[in-house]
């Protein structure tokens, strides 16, 4: 279960004492890791209604999440407990997303800076700021290209356009700041199909080629999970829920085996331990399975 006893959130408490003091990189929990009362994640999403898999001998089964991935997914959640889960989709055909796992739904943290850099590449250009949030996920440049678009509502009624864009039909930008001390781009509520389907579309859009360019030359320290994958290109995030537990989750593209194409991928994971390096060990694993399985990318992969 992801609830904690007394005494896990008192070792909990130790754990993120420990990352704070190490320090995490540039997506820290000063503003990126955005703590209150934010809303953890949930187990249920009104998507989620087809088969979550089981596609196998690398074969591609419609609407099933390739096996391997299962398995991956399973095992991560079983042995570090928590919540976990993995989702693919093909660009431009929006009934073909497979996700499987308990993870559904949480906050973006700092995968919400791609849609807002598509934003303000297409009034700016790609300039220091842009790569600065996207390549090292630093926060305070992310202020200032949110920021550069208006005020909250503002912002995320433009950031809101870039997803429907990219075929995420659901996902509203956060514009209150329900916890004061983090970014409210930050706490948006970012389901993992939705992400899935907006980093397959991604390409596709205005100014979105240049944001992914920057996303495929992320900072090693936070190249785990997906940026194990040769050719991947992808944003990550993480932060600690209202008891400290760590969500850490990435998204974006893969190749596909055939030059060209390409398909959407997003994962998370939410250990029980409630730590960022934890949480880096699921996505490894998940990410590994991904790799591995050829049903994950190739028949799934497609172009704009």
């Amino acid at each position: 279960m992801r609830r904690c006893t007394l005494s896990k959130r008192l070792r909990v408490a130790l754990a993120v004492t420990t990352v704070v003091t190490l320090g995490l990189s540039a997506c820290t929990i000063d503003t990126d890791s955005d703590s209150s009362a934010m809303p953890s994640p949930t187990l249920s999403n009104p998507l989620d209604d087809g088969p979550s898999g089981a596609s196998s001998d690398g074969k591609v089964v419609p609407g099933e999440m390739p096996r391997e991935v299962v398995e991956a997914v399973k095992s991560a959640q079983k042995e570090f407990g928590g919540l976990a889960g993995a989702a693919l989709a093909t660009p431009n055909n929006d009934s073909q997303v497979v996700s499987t796992g308990d993870f559904k739904t949480g906050p973006a943290w700092s995968t919400s800076k791609v849609p807002i850099a598509v934003a303000y590449v297409r009034q700016s250009g790609v300039d220091p700021q842009v790569e600065a949030a996207v390549t090292v996920s630093d926060n305070d440049a992310a202020e200032s290209l949110w920021y550069s678009l208006g005020d909250d509502a503002t912002a995320g009624a433009t950031t809101d356009e870039i997803l429907r864009e990219g075929h995420d039909t659901r996902t509203v930008m956060g514009t209150d700041r329900i916890r004061a001390e983090y970014t409210v781009f930050g706490q948006t509520q970012w389901d993992l199909r939705d992400q899935a389907t907006f980093g397959a579309n991604l390409q596709c859009i205005e100014a979105g080629p240049q944001v992914a360019d920057l996303m495929g030359q992320i900072a090693e320290e936070q190249s785990y999970g997906l940026g194990r994958i040769p050719g991947a290109h992808f944003k990550g995030g993480w932060g600690p829920d209202d008891e400290g537990i760590y969500l850490v989750r990435q998204f974006g593209y893969l190749p596909g085996k055939k030059p060209g194409t390409f398909v959407g991928v997003a994962i998370a994971a939410q250990p029980d331990d409630g730590t960022y390096e934890t949480g880096q060990q699921m996505l490894d694993r998940i990410a590994k399975a991904i790799e591995r399985s050829g049903g994950a990318t190739t028949g799934r992969a497609g172009t704009c």
